[in-house]
C-alpha cells in the first residue's frame, strides 16, 4: 500500500494536499489512487513558503475523498500536483471565466526517476469547466417539481 492513513480523521482542514489526506506516502509497488479531489476555483495564488520550489494554491471550495477509507475533507485551499494546478489557473486566466469546476483523481505511481520512488498521477474524473452558479439550484428544483404530484385543474362552475 503506499500510504499511511493514521494523519488525519478528515473533516475541515486548513488546506487539502497529499500528505495532509494520506500522511506520509510510502513507495508504492502499484499504481495506487489515494484521493479524489473536486471543488471550485475562484483564484490562484503562488506560495513560496516550504521546502520545495514555489506552489500554485488553488483558493476557493473543496473536499476530498481519501480512497482507502472514504474518509473526506473539507477546505477553501488546494495544493495539487504541478501539472494540474497549471493547467486549472490557465483555464481561469481565459476571458469571461471567473471560477471553474473540476474534479480528479490524485495517486502514485513507482518511479525510478524520483529520489521517493514514486510520482504523482492525476485523472480526471470530471474535466475543469466553467462554472455554472446555478446549475445546482437548477437541479434542486427540477427534482423538486418531479416530486410534486401532477397539477389539478380547477372544477369548472
Amino acid at each position: 500500500m503506499a500510504e499511511d492513513t493514521t494523519e488525519s480523521s478528515g473533516g475541515p482542514v486548513n488546506k487539502i494536499t497529499s500528505k495532509v489526506i494520506c500522511g506520509s506516502i510510502k513507495k508504492p509497488t502499484e499504481v495506487t489512487g489515494l484521493y479524489i479531489v473536486y471543488g471550485n476555483v475562484r483564484a490562484t495564488k503562488v506560495s513560496d513558503k516550504g521546502a520545495f520550489e514555489p506552489s500554485l494554491a488553488l483558493i476557493g471550495s473543496f473536499e476530498a475523498i481519501r480512497l482507502s477509507d472514504g474518509v473526506v475533507f473539507e477546505a477553501e485551499c488546494a495544493y495539487l500536483p504541478r501539472a494540474i494546478s497549471e493547467n486549472i489557473e490557465a483555464q481561469l486566466k481565459m476571458p469571461g471565466v471567473e471560477s471553474l469546476d473540476f474534479s480528479i483523481e490524485v495517486g502514485v505511481r513507482p518511479s525510478e526517476k524520483t529520489k521517493q520512488g514514486y510520482e504523482y498521477y492525476t485523472k480526471p474524473v470530471r474535466d475543469p469547466s466553467k462554472a455554472d452558479p446555478l446549475m445546482q439550484l437548477r437541479q434542486l428544483t427540477h427534482n423538486a417539481l418531479k416530486a410534486l404530484p401532477p397539477p389539478v385543474k380547477p372544477a369548472k362552475k
